[in-house]
C-alpha cells in the first residue's frame, strides 16, 4: 500500500464555513491588517464578501469571541470590535493543562532554576544600562511591603519575572508570566506559614538575607559582570527553591484550592 493510500484512509475533517473564516480574520488581527479597537465591516458586508449566511458569520464571531480576539454587541449601534491577541490565554491553558497532568508547584520552581540564571547573563549583556533602576524600584518597594506578607510576596514575584522580560525574548517572558501568578500564591502561602513559625526578628533576618542577594544582582547587572550574574543567581535561586518547597511542593491544583 503507498503512503498516499494509507492516509487517504484516514478520515479528513474539511473546515468548517465560519472556521476558514474565523482563520482570515485571526490572520488580519495577527498581521494588523486589523487594528486593536477596530471595528469588523457589518455582518451584511461580511456575508457578501464570504458568500456565506448569517449565521455562518456570527459563528465566526463565536469562535473569534473564544479567543478573545473580538467583543460583538448587538443593535443599531453594535458591531465587532478587534483586540490584540491577549498573552493571558497562554496562562490559563498552561494551568489547564498542567492540573490535568498533577504537576506540582516544584515544576515551576524547576522551570524558573533552569531559566533565570541565564537570563541574568543575557540581562548584564544587553539591558546593564536599562534594567538596574527597573530592578531597583521593585526591590524598594519590596523592603517597604516586607511587613505585609502577601503585598511581599507579589513583589518579590515580580522582580523574578521582570528580569526574564529584560532579556527580551518574547517566548521566555510568556513562560515566566505563566509561572507568575502560581508562584505567587505559593510564595504567599509559605511566607504566612514562616511568619507563624518564626518569631518577627528571625523572620525579618532571613528576609533581609534575600534582599540582599536581589541588590547583589542588580550590581553584578550594571557592572556588566555577566558570567558572575549568571552564578549568582544560580545559586540564589538553589538556596530560595530549598525554603520555598521544604514543606509546600504540592500539586498547583491544590494550591488554588487552598487559596479561594
Amino acid at each position: 500500500m503507498s503512503l498516499y493510500n494509507a492516509r487517504a484512509k484516514r478520515s479528513v475533517r474539511i473546515p468548517k464555513a465560519s472556521e476558514l473564516i474565523a482563520r482570515k480574520i485571526k490572520h488580519d488581527i495577527v498581521t494588523k491588517v486589523l487594528e486593536e479597537g477596530q471595528l469588523l465591516p457589518p455582518e451584511v458586508k461580511l456575508m457578501d464578501e464570504f458568500g456565506v449566511s448569517r449565521p455562518t458569520i456570527r459563528e465566526a464571531y463565536r469562535i473569534l469571541e473564544a479567543d478573545r480576539l473580538v467583543s460583538v454587541t448587538r443593535g443599531a449601534k453594535g458591531g465587532a470590535v478587534v483586540h490584540r491577541p491577549d498573552p493571558q490565554l497562554i496562562t490559563e491553558h498552561i494551568l489547564l493543562v498542567l492540573g490535568w497532568e498533577q504537576a506540582k508547584v516544584s515544576d515551576f520552581y524547576e522551570a524558573r532554576a533552569t531559566i533565570e540564571p541565564g537570563m541574568a547573563r543575557v540581562v548584564a549583556l544587553k539591558a546593564s544600562k536599562t534594567a538596574p533602576a527597573v530592578l531597583q524600584d521593585i526591590l524598594d518597594r519590596a523592603r517597604l511591603q516586607i511587613k505585609n506578607t502577601e503585598d511581599f510576596a507579589e513583589v518579590l514575584t515580580e522582580f523574578h519575572t521582570a528580569l526574564v522580560d529584560l532579556g527580551g525574548n518574547h517566548m521566555l517572558k510568556h513562560v515566566a508570566a505563566a509561572m507568575h501568578e502560581v508562584i505567587l500564591r505559593h510564595k504567599a502561602l509559605v511566607l504566612t506559614q514562616l511568619r507563624r513559625d518564626k518569631n518577627d526578628t528571625d523572620f525579618f533576618a532571613d528576609a533581609e538575607v534575600g534582599l540582599k542577594s536581589y541588590k547583589k544582582l542588580i550590581t553584578l547587572i550594571q557592572n556588566k559582570k555577566s558570567d558572575e550574574a549568571e552564578a549568582h543567581w544560580r545559586r540564589h535561586i538553589q538556596r530560595a527553591n530549598e525554603t520555598w518547597l521544604a514543606q509546600f511542593d504540592i500539586p498547583i491544583e491544590d494550591l488554588y484550592h487552598e487559596l479561594k
